[in-house]
C-alpha cells in the first residue's frame, strides 16, 4: 500500500500533474494509495478512485507567486504536516516528489522504504543566472545539500531521463542500481488535438525564466518574420513563480521592444487546462529552447499529444523525447539562426508538420502513458519490498 505524497495537485505545474496522474494509475495496481497534497480549504481525507486524499491547508493560497519567505515557510509547513500524516498511516512504502517532505521523513527513524522522484537536480542542471536574488542563491546551495542527503538515504531515486540519471550518478557517486529512469507521462485523453484551425503561431509553455532560453526564441523571431510575415510568438507561463520574481520577464520585454517585434509577441500568463489544450492545437509548432540541463521537457509531450510538432535543444533529457518519437526537430542551444530555421522548416511545410504531429501523438500513446509509468514504478516498489 504505497503512499504517494505530492505538492499541490490541484494547482501548480508539471510536478503536480505527474503526481496526480501517477497516483490514479497506481490505484489500479495497489490495494490503496494515499495522496498527501495541498488544499485551499479545510483539511480532510477524501476517498476517490481508490485514492485517499489528505489535504494540507497552508497559510497562503498560492505560495509560489508570493514572497520568497512565504514560499519557504509553506514548504517547511507542508513537510511537517505530511510527515505527521504518513507517520499515522500503515503503509508499505513512501514515495516523495518534493525535497523538504523527503528530508523530513528521512530524519525520522526509518520505518518503511522511501522512494524519491527527482523532478529537478541542481547538482547537475548547472545554471546560475547572474540576476538571481540572494535568496535564490541561498536556495540553490540548500537544494544541492538536500539532494546529497536524499540520494544517500533514500532506498531509490527516480530520474526523468537517462541524461538526468547520468547527472545524478556523477554528482553523488551512487551505484547505478539505486537510480531508476521513469519518464514523465501525459494523459492523452486530456491533451488531444482539438478540431480548430492552425494559426501561424509559435508556442512556448513554461516558466518565464532564463534557463528556458526564451530570449533565444525572441531573438529568432526577426529571422522567422522575414520568411513568415504573420508569425506570432505566444508565451504561456507565469512571470512570477517561486524564487523568480519577474526580473527575467522584464528583460524579455526590453529585448522585444529593442527588436521592434512587440505586435508579434503575446504574453498570456498562466492559463487553465482547456485553454492550454486549445493553444497547443492551434499552434503550428511548440518550442522549448532550453539552455540548461532540462530534466525532461514535459511540455513537449503535451504538445505532441495534441499533434503539434515540436522544436527543442540538445540539452538534458530533451533529445530522448524528440529523437525517439521523431515528433520534432533538435537544434543546438543558444543557436538563434538554427532555431529560426527549424521553426521555419515546420511552419512552411504543412505536409511535414502533419507527419511530425502524427508521430508525436503516436509516441505519447505508446511510450508515455501514465499506465506505462505506473507499471515501471510498481515494479520498482516490488523490487524494494522484496
Amino acid at each position: 500500500m504505497p503512499i504517494v505524497p505530492g505538492k499541490g495537485v490541484f494547482y501548480g505545474g508539471g510536478i503536480e500533474s505527474q503526481v496526480y496522474g501517477l497516483a490514479r494509475a497506481l490505484a489500479k495496481l495497489c490495494d490503496e494509495v494515499y495522496l498527501i497534497t495541498i488544499a485551499s480549504r479545510v483539511s480532510s481525507a477524501k476517498a476517490d478512485e481508490r485514492i485517499i486524499y489528505y489535504k494540507v491547508v497552508l497559510p497562503s493560497k498560492d505560495p509560489p507567486s508570493e514572497s520568497t519567505l512565504k514560499l519557504a515557510y509553506c514548504d517547511l509547513q507542508f513537510a511537517y504536516e505530511s510527515r505527521v500524516i504518513h507517520n499515522q498511516l500503515d503503509v508499505d512504502l513512501v514515495h516523495f516528489n518534493t525535497k523538504f517532505p523527503t528530508v523530513a521523513a528521512l530524519l525520522n527513524p526509518k520505518s518503511c522504504p522511501i522512494v524519491f522522484t527527482a523532478h529537478n537536480w541542481k547538482l547537475w542542471e548547472g545554471f546560475k543566472p547572474e540576476w538571481k536574488s540572494p535568496f535564490a542563491r541561498i536556495a540553490y546551495i540548500l537544494d544541492t545539500r538536500l539532494e546529497r542527503y536524499i540520494a544517500k538515504k533514500s532506498d531509490r531515486v527516480l530520474a526523468l531521463s537517462n541524461a538526468m540519471k547520468r547527472g545524478i550518478l556523477e554528482s553523488t557517486n551512487l551505484s547505478s542500481q539505486k537510480v531508476e529512469v521513469v519518464p514523465n507521462a501525459v494523459d492523452a485523453d486530456l491533451f488531444y488535438p482539438e478540431d480548430v484551425e492552425r494559426s501561424n503561431s509559435i508556442l512556448y509553455v513554461g516558466r518565464i525564466t532564463a534557463e528556458k532560453g526564451i530570449d533565444i526564441l525572441v531573438r529568432a523571431m526577426p529571422y522567422i518574420l522575414k520568411e513568415i510575415h504573420d508569425a506570432q510568438l505566444i508565451l504561456v507561463g507565469a512571470k512570477k513563480w517561486g524564487l523568480e520574481r519577474g526580473g527575467f520577464a522584464e528583460k524579455l520585454l526590453q529585448l522585444i521592444r529593442k527588436l521592434n517585434i512587440e505586435p508579434r509577441v503575446i504574453f498570456t500568463g498562466a492559463i487553465p487546462l482547456s485553454e492550454l489544450r486549445r493553444a497547443y492545437s492551434q499552434a503550428l509548432v511548440a518550442c522549448l529552447p532550453a539552455v540548461w540541463q532540462e530534466p525532461f521537457g514535459l511540455v513537449l509531450l503535451e504538445a505532441m499529444s495534441c499533434e503539434t510538432p515540436v522544436v527543442g535543444t540538445c540539452v538534458g533529457g530533451i533529445p530522448e523525447v524528440i529523437s525517439e518519437s521523431l515528433g520534432g526537430l533538435l537544434v543546438k542551444p543558444y543557436d538563434v539562426k538554427a532555431l529560426a530555421q527549424a521553426i521555419i522548416q515546420i511552419m512552411s511545410d504543412s505536409h511535414f508538420a502533419r507527419k511530425l504531429g502524427r508521430k508525436g501523438r503516436k509516441a505519447v500513446i505508446e511510450k508515455y502513458s501514465f499506465d506505462r509509468a505506473a507499471q515501471k514504478v510498481y515494479s520498482i516498489y516490488e523490487d524494494i519490498l522484496k
